[in-house]
């Protein structure tokens, strides 16, 4: 039971709205006070504070009542996406998943606590790998991509509490996000090396160039044969 003992809404100085509350929940009291609500935004009016403030006491006695799981590490929530969260996808987009997790983030983040990585350290990793090692900006996307896919795998399973999850993916002012692209950054033309091209190995893969003329195909074909034939 939760008995409450301080609540309300109030307006500051600069004109937007806050809210607070005391709550005792299970013998744990809960102080808090917030200037926005669940997804970041600035309280404007009395109503959507008010209405914050429901939201957050919710949120409190949810979080109060979850059982405790174990903590998870990135390779443990990954592991989990890849055997019940991924079906029905293609078969281009697992092989392209799987690629970035075994190239790149498993060695980096596989071992880390989910709960443990903050939004500085996922955008300071794209920014490396955007302006550091030159990587293309539409490659570094799929790496933001699957930040996404990993915290709202752990979300769903409540591997990560609604707030972390907020500040990481939701909040407008504090997801994680993409480095400001170049300005001589060519969004149409991508180079990929070796290991990046490697889920593009399909049979498949010529299904994309179904060209009329007969002769365009056959060029094509034959491009692709020379970039997969050599290292």
């Amino acid at each position: 039971m939760s008995k409450i003992n301080n609540s309300g809404v109030f307006q500051l100085p600069n004109g937007f709205w806050a809210f607070r509350f005391r709550i005792t929940i299970n013998g744990r009291i809960i102080d808090t006070r917030k200037t926005k609500d669940e997804f970041g935004n600035l309280l404007k009016t009395k109503q959507s504070a008010t209405k914050a403030r429901e939201t957050a006491i919710r949120t409190a006695h949810l979080n109060s009542n979850k059982k405790e799981k174990p903590r998870m590490t990135v390779k443990e929530i990954y592991k989990e996406y890849c055997q019940s969260g991924r079906t029905g996808k293609a078969y281009a987009t697992i092989k392209k998943q799987d690629s970035l997790w075994k190239n790149h983030l498993e060695s980096k983040f596989g071992k880390r606590y989910i709960d443990d990585i903050c939004v500085s350290e996922i955008t300071d990793y794209l920014s490396h790998l955007y302006y550091d090692e030159g990587r293309a900006f539409k490659y570094v996307e799929s790496f933001l991509k699957m930040f996404y896919l990993i915290f709202g795998q752990a979300y769903s399973r409540n591997y990560l509490d609604i707030e972390i999850y907020n500040t990481l993916c939701v909040n407008k002012s504090t997801k994680i996000s993409m480095p400001k692209m170049k300005i001589d950054e060519d969004t149409d033309i991508v180079v990929f090396n070796q290991s990046e091209l490697s889920y593009f190995i399909i049979p498949s893969v010529l299904t994309a160039f179904s060209f009329t003329d007969t002769s365009c195909t056959a060029l094509c074909s034959e491009f692709f044969s020379e970039c997969f034939r050599h290292n």
